[in-house]
């Protein structure tokens, strides 16, 4: 299958699900949070993943918080590289032998709709990443490794070659 026909089977895809096609998102005329801003601009030029919506996570005034969140449509011949990419955005866990099973951050992913092309997949990242540089830089990576970039970004925001 070409492109061009690929192309067309996420804009049914789009269609059938009520969701805008993200190839036309004006994402400059988005507010897109700050820490992820990078994230989302960049892993929408993958043409295999895209973002629909997106929350950086934030702590509220009244000490509950909204989670880091991402809904994505995944094309299936890449479902398994992404899931392995979203899961090296986890931030690493100090682990306790004392308390094995307590303390590390968290992942949920759900598939909402699958077709014979693409996925409709939600993730959620826990509070712990809210706030948190290497979650962040974490993300970023996933993007420049998606895209070829060979680009990684550390915990100060530099990016090294």
């Amino acid at each position: 299958m070409d492109s061009k026909d690929n192309m067309d089977n996420l804009a049914r895809f789009c269609k059938y699900t009520k969701l805008q096609d993200p190839r036309y998102s004006m994402l400059e005329n988005i507010e897109i949070d700050t820490k992820i801003k990078y994230f989302i601009y960049n892993i929408n030029k993958s043409k295999w993943i895209y973002t629909i919506y997106s929350c950086q996570g934030h702590k509220h005034n009244d000490k509950s918080s909204s989670l880091p969140y991402m809904i994505f449509i995944v094309d299936n011949n890449k479902i398994k590289e992404f899931l392995q990419l979203l899961y090296n955005t986890l931030p690493i866990h100090k682990f306790n032998p004392i308390t094995p099973f307590h303390g590390a951050h968290e992942l949920k992913i759900a598939q909402e709709y699958k077709d014979e092309h693409y996925t409709l997949i939600s993730t959620y990242w826990d509070e712990r990443c809210i706030d948190n540089t290497e979650f962040y830089d974490k993300l970023n990576n996933m993007v420049n490794t998606v895209l070829g970039t060979g680009n990684t970004i550390n915990n100060n925001n530099t990016t090294t070659m």
